[in-house]
Order: structure tokens, then sequence, then C-alpha cells
């Protein structure tokens, strides 16, 4: 349970954000649809908040991620919605989809891109975690390490420490 403290720990920094920017980018993208006279047939507004969360999941792990994982896997998932909405506005039957898919695109790119700014604000806020355990390591590996093993010499040796001297080892 220790190794998913990290990503417990991470979820109030990108989950609200990219579910606020989510719910903005389908509530702008339907809106405008509406404000444009388009009447909704079934699954519409589904597909535009679908696309919405994809792009923003997507940039999420683009942003976040360190390894090329993440790349390769954005690049199959945008390949397979790409093929998804060729496939869409290449069938006369889904006429009334193709006035949609502009407004499924604007939601795809933008919580992308939202998700991709989240993500890298991650990815740093992570990276500067890692400097500071680096140096508290440093500090402790440089200084409170070296006064621990004289402290322990000092004990062994029978020296009494004084009154006021407040030990920087850690005592169990």
């Amino acid at each position: 349970m220790e190794s998913f403290s990290p990503l417990l720990n991470s979820i109030p920094i990108m989950i609200a954000p990219i579910l606020g920017g989510i719910i903005i980018v389908a509530a702008l993208c339907l809106i405008s649809l509406k404000l444009s006279k388009h009447s909704f047939i079934k699954g519409q507004v589904s597909f535009i908040i679908a696309l919405s969360f994809l792009g923003g999941i997507m940039g999420v792990i683009a942003g976040g991620s360190s390894s090329p994982l993440g790349q390769t896997l954005i690049t199959g998932v945008l390949g397979l919605v790409s093929a998804l909405l060729t496939y869409l506005l290449s069938k006369e039957a889904l006429r009334d989809w193709k006035v949609l898919m502009p407004s499924a695109m604007v939601a795809l790119i933008v919580s992308a891109f939202i998700g991709l700014t989240i993500g890298a604000n991650y990815k740093v806020l992570r990276e500067q975690h890692l400097v500071n355990m680096q140096k508290s390591q440093k500090l402790f590996e440089a200084v409170i390490l070296p006064i621990c093993l004289k402290e322990l010499e000092l004990r062994l040796q029978g020296i009494p420490e004084p009154e006021s001297y407040y030990s920087q080892c850690p005592q169990k």
C-alpha cells in the first residue's frame, strides 16, 4: 500500500482541476451548439463529454509522464479516435453527426491542452519534491550522520552528554 502513497497524494492536485476543465469545455461546446439552434439526437451530448474526458486524461498522462510509454499510449489512443472520427464523417447514414464533429474536436483538443498543463504542473511538483528529498538526504549524510556517529562513539567510551545538550540522533 505504501507504493500507492504518491499516487493517492497526487489525486487532489490533478483530479479536481482536470474535472473542472473537462466540465467547462464540454459545457461550452454544448452551449455553443445549442445557441446555433442544433437539436441533439441520442448520444451526441455523451459523445462530446466522452471526447472531453478522453482529451483531458490523455493530456494529464502526456504532461505528467517522464517515460516514452505515456507518449506511445497517447499515439495509439489518438490513432483510434482519428479512425473513429473519420469513419463517422464518411458515413452518409450519420449525416446528423457531421454538424457535431467540429465541436467534438474542439472539446478533445482544448481538454487535452488543459490536461497537458495540469500534467506538466504535476510533473514539476514531483521533480521539486525529488530535489528536496535529495537535499535532505545530502544534509543527513553530511551533517546529521557524522554528529550521530560522534555521539555514539562518546557513549561507547562512557563519556556522558552535558545536561543542556539535545541529541541530534533519533532515539529508540
